[in-house]
């Protein structure tokens, strides 16, 4: 999903993964909660159980992580709903890609996905 953000919008391949990915946490969580909550009791030594085994609470322990360590929570871009839609069609074309996630993304998802991280609204 960062490659559009790379070659559209010129934002560093890293930096359009790491505002993407607490997002794409939240989505992909339900597919392999075990192996999401062991990720994050290794960034987050304190995390409480309840952040370990719940999507929301873990995507935002990661939000903080990435805040923290220096990635800003929004980009600042311009960009609009009608480029991100043509991303995610872009995105949902190309299955090979988005069958390595472990939820099954589809157009709406990755759409919901583009739009949680980078509008403002």
């Amino acid at each position: 999903m960062g490659y559009p953000l790379t070659s559209d919008l010129g934002i560093s391949h890293g930096r359009a993964n790491g505002i993407l990915l607490p997002w794409f946490w939240e989505y992909s969580f339900s597919g392999n909660p075990e192996k999401f909550s062991k990720i994050i009791t290794h960034l987050v030594k304190n995390a409480r159980e309840n952040q370990l085994k719940n999507a929301q609470e873990s995507a935002f322990l990661l939000k903080e992580f990435l805040h923290q360590s220096g990635l800003p929570a929004k980009l600042e871009i311009e960009t609009n709903e009608k480029s991100l839609s043509q991303f995610a069609q872009r995105i949902a074309k190309n299955k090979e890609k988005i069958a390595v996630s472990p939820e099954e993304l589809d157009f709406e998802k990755i759409l919901t996905i583009y739009k949680k991280s980078l509008l403002t609204k």
